[in-house]
């Protein structure tokens, strides 16, 4: 099951940019799922972000035939550790700002419970973060509106 499991995960995720692992995860056509030790990780390792366990309340053939509804998801133990560099100015070229912005699909309907989890910001990969946040907990939806993507916490 493991080959399978990393295949579908990775299809998740589609980039080149990061690595995904987990330890285990439940993908029945009728099960709920659930995903166990998640770790997603960008290829310079400056920002990962993983996941003791993400579960579902429905089955992916549920999520499928209730599109665009996926129902709810809880988060256990998220930890986000990123790192931000600023970007000088003089990086950016006169076309970045000319080029008109691609438009953005609508995202699913979907409600995430989100327990103990830690954010970590950093301006400097290896040094003492100057934003670290833990035990957060926190309800969030996301809904679609007509032509938007709703974020509400």
């Amino acid at each position: 099951m493991t080959a399978l499991r990393d295949i579908v995960l990775k299809a998740i995720v589609n980039s080149d940019k990061l690595t995904l692992r987990s330890s285990g995860a439940s993908l029945g056509f009728f099960s709920p799922i659930s995903v166990t030790e998640l770790r997603v990780e960008s290829i310079d390792e400056d920002n990962k972000v993983s996941f003791q366990k993400i579960s579902a309340d429905r089955s992916w053939l549920g999520m499928l035939f209730s599109k665009p509804d996926l129902g709810s998801f809880r988060f256990e133990q998220p930890k986000v550790d990123i790192t931000v560099r600023p970007q000088k100015p003089w990086d950016k070229s006169p076309e970045d700002s000319k080029s008109p912005r691609p438009t953005t699909p609508l995202l699913p309907n979907l409600t995430t419970h989100i327990v103990d989890a830690t954010v970590i910001v950093r301006t400097l990969p290896n040094e003492p973060p100057p934003i670290e946040l833990t035990g957060l907990n926190a309800e969030v939806r996301l809904e679609r509106r007509s032509s938007l993507s709703i974020l509400i916490a």
